[in-house]
């Protein structure tokens, strides 16, 4: 359930980042900051918390997302998937810290990539559904592409 928490979060702050006016350039770096460093103190409190001995999937989600399409969405964590989870969660902080005074110009849009880059990968580490892992991947690839 962290998981879909933390899902949750990224998308909530995608929504406040489009919402936000680009004029607005100080508190739209704050913010990604701040929420950047929340979502990798989170998973570094998931990795700590995380229990190698177990062969399981931890933080396991199942739910249905359509019952005539028979389409759920599910998904865990395992060792390999918490790494990178850790690896996203460790890397998007320093790329906001190494755009802080970079991008003068569009710098609302860098950060919104940003946050859906690390939505799109989160998502790509933590589902387990064969219909929602290429989706997401699809889309995370193509946005890499663009």
């Amino acid at each position: 359930m962290p998981i879909i928490c933390l899902i949750t979060f990224l998308l909530c702050c995608i929504f406040v980042l489009l919402l936000t006016p680009a004029k607005y350039v100080n508190f739209i770096r704050y913010f990604s900051l701040i929420a950047s460093f929340f979502v990798l103190l989170v998973v570094f409190v998931l990795v700590l918390k995380f229990n190698i001995a177990e062969s399981l999937l931890k933080y396991t989600v199942h739910f249905s997302w359509s019952n005539f399409l028979n389409i759920y969405y599910s998904g865990g964590v395992d060792g390999v998937s918490l790494l990178f989870l850790l690896l996203t969660a460790f890397l998007i902080p320093f790329c906001i810290l190494y755009s802080w005074g970079q991008f003068l110009y569009f710098f609302k849009e860098l950060m919104l990539l940003l946050f859906l880059i690390e939505f799109l990968l989160f998502n790509f580490f933590f589902v387990s559904d064969l219909f929602f892992f290429s989706y997401f991947s699809r889309v995370f690839f193509s946005l890499c592409l663009f």
